[in-house]
């Protein structure tokens, strides 16, 4: 055999080796993201039956792509034989075999399928007696194919399965010839094909298996953070809860060491997905997810510690990772705001009557994700909590949060007392009994702004009521309006810096006059930095341009 043309045929059986392992490891992967409901579901199996038929493709096509190395014979005869399993699970119609009145399987409907896939593999018997004889073979494939036309003529479900079965058969049944044909045709072995001791076997497949595992769990957890989303139905989220709400649920805290490069804000890294360490478990965590968790369908920041209400992965493969979807419609949120999730979790389910409590909170305007800032707290706030049997008050402490607890089934009303100035968002508010029994933990938090007006009073130096006048300065409108008024702002704040600095220096604190010289010089140089990007020789007044 020339040479040239023993490379060409190593190069592409190489080739054809290559893109088996490829679709097969893609297979195994894309298997493990399959959703797959508990056995109780009525929809396990609808699920259950493409999952595995992919993987099992995979599987095979692994296999045969490492065998066909040595043995191109073995590794088509294998294709062949496991075709039929693999396409009839993939070509699979459950979406109208599952359809009784209450979901359950048809049964009938599902061994009359199963029959008529096996029928349409029923032909290939005659390509495996091809390789004996292959007059033989191809006329018992003729023969045998004309009754498996017939019936697919009048089956119900030919467009169905016809479509999809030749689909989902292609691609082992091309292969399978390659290897079959190439045989017949003497190629050469892509290695020699010596003895090998079993115990060498059992080591090499071994190690194989181990590397298309580690692998696989490599490729699941990057696909769970690519396919990291922010988008997701529209719902309210999670009522505050003290105890699992259903199963799969997994609530911890965790302190983020990676996160997405979405963006860079203030230094550090925001992003749609994180890896993080759990630093504190309250329940659903499994003992493999225990220390390092990757979470997804939230917004992380790097360096920050987070509350997961997560939901662990349904995936065929992901559940046994420790993958954690964080959101939508969850309560995950940054750990310094999660004052009222952190004290429900950790006392648990009252005992001992229902309990209502909250959060009082000052509205500082909207803010996209990217730059989400904490909450900051309402401290010193009264609330009354009044009822048919009298009305109670509480008083937030440090953190904003109130708290009601021993309460006994009946309506109650929530009430924020404010100032005159502030404006509270859904004020007052009730809470009924039905709440009350169906959840013995129920939040009812509350939202201040400033309404716009002004209380307080003003003196003159004598003592007497002075006149007081309040201007409010127009918005800029063009983009040198905006850069005066910042020139202005950066102007006064040098002679404040240099007033404070003064003051010090009168009365002997030189360390933090130096302080404020340093800051006085830094606004100088911001002052100048406007000038110079502007192109003004002159300093601006404001109001009156340059």
């Amino acid at each position: 055999m020339h040479p040239t043309s023993t490379g060409l045929k190593k190069a592409v059986s190489w080739s054809v080796v290559a893109l088996g392992c490829v679709i097969g490891f893609y297979g195994l992967l894309i298997a493990g993201q399959h959703y797959v409901p508990s056995s109780d579901s009525q929809y396990w199996l609808e699920r259950l039956i493409p999952a595995v038929g992919l993987g099992f493709r995979g599987i095979v096509l692994l296999a045969a792509s490492f065998t066909a190395r040595r043995h191109r014979r073995r590794a088509g005869i294998m294709l062949l034989f496991t075709m039929p399993i693999a396409a009839a699970c993939l070509a699979f119609p459950t979406n109208f075999l599952f359809t009784g009145e209450h979901g359950e399987i048809l049964w009938p409907s599902l061994l009359a399928v199963l029959g008529l896939e096996l029928l349409f593999y029923f032909p290939c018997v005659g390509f495996l007696v091809a390789i004996r004889n292959q007059i033989w073979g191809f006329s018992l494939f003729l023969i045998l194919l004309v009754p498996v036309c017939l019936i697919f003529a009048w089956s119900p479900w030919r467009q169905e399965l016809f479509p999809a079965l030749p689909k989902y058969t292609a691609l082992c049944l091309g292969l399978g010839l390659f290897w079959l044909l190439t045989e017949k045709f003497d190629w050469p072995p892509l290695k020699a094909a010596g003895s090998i001791s079993l115990r060498r076997r059992i080591a090499v497949a071994a190690i194989a298996i181990t590397f298309v595992v580690v692998l696989n769990v490599a490729g699941t957890l990057v696909l769970a953070a690519m396919q990291s989303s922010l988008n997701g139905p529209d719902c309210t989220g999670h009522p505050l809860f003290a105890e699992p709400l259903y199963p799969g649920q997994a609530v911890f805290t965790a302190r983020m060491i990676r996160v997405g490069h979405e963006k860079n804000v203030s230094g550090k890294w925001v992003g749609e997905w994180g890896i993080g360490v759990v630093q504190e478990r309250f329940w659903g965590v499994p003992w493999f997810a225990s220390h390092i968790v990757l979470l997804t369908n939230h917004v992380f920041r790097e360096r920050e510690s987070y509350f997961v209400d997560g939901r662990r992965s349904y995936g065929f493969f992901g559940r046994f990772l420790p993958i954690f979807e964080a959101g939508p419609c969850a309560r995950s949120r940054p750990l310094v705001d999660a004052t009222l999730e952190l004290r429900a979790a950790r006392e648990g389910r009252p005992t001992n009557g229902a309990t209502i409590l909250g959060r009082v909170i000052l509205f500082e305007g909207n803010s996209d994700w990217m730059h989400a800032k904490p909450s900051v707290v309402y401290a010193g706030a009264k609330v009354r909590l009044t009822a048919s049997s009298g009305t109670r008050t509480a008083t937030t402490d440090r953190q904003g949060v109130y708290e009601f607890s021993g309460l006994p089934s009946e309506d109650y009303s929530v009430t924020l007392d404010l100032p005159e100035t502030q404006t509270v968002y859904a004020q007052p508010s009730r809470i009924g009994k039905e709440r009350l029994v169906q959840r013995n933990v129920n939040e009812q938090s509350f939202v201040v702004s400033w309404n716009g007006s002004v209380e307080g009073s003003a003196n003159d130096s004598a003592g007497a009521p002075a006149p007081i006048a309040l201007v409010f300065a127009p918005a800029p409108r063009t983009l040198e309006d905006f850069m005066v008024q910042a020139y202005a702002m950066e102007c006064e704040a040098v002679e404040r810096y240099t007033e404070f600095a003064d003051a010090m220096e009168t009365h002997n604190n030189l360390e933090v006059a130096a302080l404020f010289r340093k800051m006085a010089t830094i606004e100088g140089k911001h002052a100048q930095q406007i000038m110079d990007g502007m192109g003004w020789t002159t300093a601006p007044v404001a109001g009156s341009g340059p």
